[in-house]
């Protein structure tokens, strides 16, 4: 899917497995439905926001 290894695990040690999980559950969805061209891009965007406190998964499942 263009996520690499070193970005998956970056995603699990900054935000845990399971919001990890979640996260990428919701790249998969948004690049499956031509939301998102560069899926490790986005994976890392979501890290980032995550590490600033302004991730909220809950609403994007909603969107």
């Amino acid at each position: 899917m263009g996520i690499s290894e070193h970005a998956w695990n970056v995603a699990q040690e900054r935000m845990g497995t399971q919001v990890a999980t979640a996260a990428f559950a919701l790249v998969f969805e948004k690049h499956s439905t031509g939301e998102v061209a560069s899926p490790g891009g986005y994976l890392r965007g979501m890290v980032e926001k995550a590490g600033a406190r302004d991730l909220h998964l809950k609403y994007c499942f909603y969107c």
